[in-house]
């Protein structure tokens, strides 16, 4: 810091303005405010959407769901 004081920018500890420094004094008391990711809301509310089988589907994976015409899923 070349021999000056962070607070007043003087060679003398004495000088006029100079104070002693404390980071839990100084330091502000808000809590920090939320990331960005805390503020994000969806772009759209996810819906319950019912669709109709127009046609039978049989399946050859068993991790696939058949469907049976005019169904409700």
């Amino acid at each position: 810091m070349d021999g000056k004081w962070r607070c007043c920018s003087q060679l003398e500890k004495l000088a006029a303005g100079c104070a002693q420094y404390d980071p839990t004094k100084n330091a502000s008391k808000k809590p920090l405010p939320p990331t960005p990711e805390d503020n994000r809301r969806p772009l759209w509310e996810p819906e319950e959407t019912v669709v109709i089988a127009l046609y039978d589907y049989q399946t050859n994976d068993p991790q696939e769901l058949a469907l049976r015409r005019n169904e409700e899923y």
